[in-house]
């Protein structure tokens, strides 16, 4: 087993919910806080935006995703956080999501 697939394997046993895991990689997660600097911040936002678009297209009322981002190897570290979002009806501008905070946006 590679390290990548023990990190998703442990973000499944220690943040999420749900049974199913995928990984969404980038340069930089998405980490939306006071302490990322401006464009990576303006990145992440981009880029939540667009995921929620995305999974909005696939989920029924009543359903929902979870989001988690860190670190590799920080995948069974306590989490900081956890918050709820509704997928469609959220201030973009208005939202703080650290690294290591849970998010589950429904639908």
């Amino acid at each position: 087993m590679s390290g990548n697939e023990f990190g998703l394997l442990n973000v499944k046993k220690y943040q999420f919910t749900t049974p199913y895991v995928y990984e969404v990689s980038s340069h930089w997660g998405i980490d939306i806080s006071e302490y990322m600097n401006s464009k990576t911040c303006a990145e992440s936002k981009k880029k939540l935006v667009e995921l929620c678009k995305i999974m909005g297209s696939y989920l029924e009322k009543g359903d929902f995703f979870e989001l988690y981002s860190c670190w590799i190897g920080e995948e069974a570290e306590k989490r900081d956080g956890e918050i709820t979002l509704q997928i469609n009806n959220f201030d973009i501008d208005e939202i703080k999501i650290p690294e290591k905070t849970l998010v589950r946006f429904e639908k």
